[in-house]
């Protein structure tokens, strides 16, 4: 048995729920999200509490319970109270600026790039360096920050480049010349 089948997950204040057998669908504040039940697994309302369901106890059943718990919980949260995450870009005359619906960029190639920000995600520029990425999916929020970020990733040598809130790059020594 699974311990997210045992655990009851409780509905966060100000989000609405619907439930059918093959999807749950929670609205909030921030938006609306639905997500799709995995085969044999559902969900059941006991008072103010969701409570998975499993029509058999084999081992993928109970990994798709414990993605199917994580998954709605993620979206309750993210209807309510929204997700963020933080870009720093480091190096000298590296720089963006948001303009429309594109992020642009400046960060050591000959011409700027620029980023298509995808419906639902907002982004801000607090200071120059930080860029700071919301909106009420997890899984968008994500992305978003990897895909700005694989425009120029860290160098270990000089720690120039996009980095997320929290990453930790270990430099590494240059080249020693001959002494």
């Amino acid at each position: 048995m699974s311990r997210f089948e045992k655990m009851l997950l409780p509905i966060t204040e100000g989000v609405e729920v619907n439930l059918s057998q093959e999807e749950i669908v929670v609205k909030g504040s921030k938006g609306s999200m639905t997500f799709k039940f995995p085969n044999n697994v559902s969900m059941e309302k006991e008072n103010n509490n969701l409570k998975i369901v499993l029509k058999t106890n084999s081992q993928k059943e109970i990994a798709f319970a414990g993605l199917t718990y994580r998954s709605v919980q993620n979206n309750m949260i993210g209807v309510s109270k929204g997700f963020e995450k933080k870009l720093f870009i480091k190096g000298v005359g590296y720089r963006w600026n948001i303009d429309g619906k594109k992020l642009k960029m400046q960060v050591g190639f000959s011409h700027d790039t620029s980023f298509d920000i995808p419906e639902g995600v907002e982004m801000n520029i607090n200071k120059e360096n930080v860029l700071t990425i919301n909106s009420f999916n997890k899984q968008l929020v994500g992305k978003v920050a990897a895909e700005v970020k694989s425009f120029r990733p860290i160098e270990p040598y000089k720690g120039k480049g996009i980095s997320i809130e929290g990453q930790h790059v270990i430099k590494k020594a240059g080249k020693s010349g001959a002494k």
